[in-house]
This record gives structure tokens, C-alpha cells and sequence, in this order.
């Protein structure tokens, strides 16, 4: 599978993906992501695809099925869907990659503008953060229910969702907490200072709603009811980005 040599014209091509393909800018990075891919089974044929001109998508499956592998599970990759047949030695289980991505309007990830940063609340970038979260997560465990539940290969096997975050410019600040708003509705402790400036932790406050515009909200706390009782686990990650420094950097300069 040759993810690297350019098959649409530059202006189709991902802005990561141009990046990347600068000549004699990230050979070494290039080396590394082809290693994650050895055994990897483009079983619909899209995958350099989406590499090229969609990045994420790709980027992220191309990640899990490295750290599978790196964890010493035997990954099959050969069924059109879901993703991935995974076998450990704890059991088989199905993992289903997804991402989020900016909704329409939105700036996308890679217009990185470091002046909007200070004016950008961490609150503002959670809320987005869990609104996208929320739909990706629904979305896939829909799919599992109409569609890959009944598939021979799955039947009878724990099926995880792997998601990872690409909504907005600093996705990356989100740390876990959006996705433990969506999963648990827990969103922060709550503390109090007292006349030394000690703090104390007297609680923690949980929200199961999230405003997605004025007179609407969306339910989280997926995983405080019987709602996805399907989805045996969810993996997350808003770290598995290519060379998050390297972009900041450049975005800086």
C-alpha cells in the first residue's frame, strides 16, 4: 500500500498531507507512519484515499492498528467493516475508529491562528468539543446497531469505539474533559478557598445536558444509562496528531 505517492492534484490534497510530501522536509516521519501501516489490508480501497485528501480519518486508523499491534494483538484487517478484528490475550473484540470534525461554518483544525487563542474560553472549546464527541460516538454505535451487529464475525464480540478529536484549532487543550462529560456527564470539581487561600473539595458537579445553540441541548452521560449497553468501551485520544509541535511552530513563525 503506497500511502505517499501523490494520486490527485495539489489542490485536493490535504494541507497535512502536503506538508508531509514536502521534499526532504519529513522523510524520517514518513519512514515511521509506513512502519505503522506493514500488514495493514486497504480492504475497500480507500484508504490512500482519505490519507491524501481527508488525513484524519486515515491518520487515526492507521495509529490503532500501530498501537494493537504495539500492545501484542493480532489485528485483521481482511472484513470491509467494521475496522478491526482484534485478538488479545485477554479475548477478541471489534474496535471501530472515528473522528470529529468541525461542523459546517467552523474553522477547521489546521487554521491554527494563535491571536484567536487568548480570546477562545477553555469552556467554549470543551462545549464544541463534547457536542462532536457526542455525534461521532452516537453515530458509529448506530451503525453498529443496524448494520455490524449482525455481521458473522462480529456477533458475540465486545465492540470499542476508538475516537479521536479534530473539531477545532486547539483540539489538543480539551485534555480528557469533554470526553468524560459525554461518557460520565461529570464536569468539574468543585472547591473552596478559604481565608489563607487553602483550597478544599467539597463535590463535583455533573451536567448531563450540553447547549449545542440556544433552546436546544443534547444528552451526555452515554454511559450512565442503558443507552449504549452495546459498547463495551470507548479508547480515546486527543495526543494522535502528526507532529502537533511542528504545525504550532510553523503556525507561530
Amino acid at each position: 500500500m503506497d500511502l505517499f505517492t501523490p494520486i490527485f492534484p495539489p489542490e485536493k490534497r490535504h494541507k497535512h498531507f502536503l506538508y508531509i510530501t514536502e521534499p526532504g522536509f519529513c522523510e524520517p516521519e514518513i519512514e515511521v507512519i509506513k512502519s505503522w501501516a506493514d500488514g495493514f489490508i486497504d480492504r475497500n480501497g480507500q484508504l490512500v484515499e482519505e490519507f491524501q485528501t481527508k488525513f484524519n480519518s486515515a491518520f487515526w486508523e492507521i495509529y490503532l492498528f500501530a498501537c494493537f499491534k504495539e500492545l501484542g494483538c493480532s489485528v485483521d484487517t481482511s472484513h470491509e467493516t467494521p475496522d478491526f478484528l482484534v485478538s488479545s490475550q485477554y479475548g477478541d473484540f471489534i474496535a471501530e475508529a472515528a473522528i470529529t470534525s468541525h461542523p459546517e461554518g467552523f474553522r477547521p483544525e489546521w487554521e491554527k491562528d494563535y491571536d484567536l487563542l487568548e480570546k477562545t474560553s477553555t469552556k467554549d472549546i470543551l462545549r464544541l468539543s463534547a457536542i462532536r464527541l457526542e455525534f461521532s460516538i452516537n453515530k458509529k454505535f448506530k451503525k453498529y446497531r443496524n448494520l455490524y451487529s449482525k455481521l458473522p464475525h462480529v456477533k458475540n464480540k465486545p465492540f470499542v469505539i476508538c475516537i479521536a478529536p479534530f473539531e477545532q484549532p486547539f483540539f489538543f487543550l480539551q485534555d480528557s474533559l469533554a470526553i468524560v462529560r459525554v461518557l460520565y456527564g461529570y464536569e468539574e470539581v468543585i472547591s473552596r478557598k478559604d481565608s489563607n487561600g487553602e483550597f478544599t473539595i467539597i463535590g463535583e458537579s455533573f451536567n448531563y445536558r450540553v447547549q449545542k445553540k440556544p433552546g436546544f441541548n443534547i444528552n451526555v452521560g452515554l454511559f450512565t444509562n442503558a443507552k449504549l449497553k452495546q459498547v463495551s468501551a470507548v479508547i480515546f485520544n486527543n495526543r494522535a496528531t502528526f507532529c502537533k509541535r511542528m504545525f504550532e511552530k510553523s503556525a507561530i513563525e
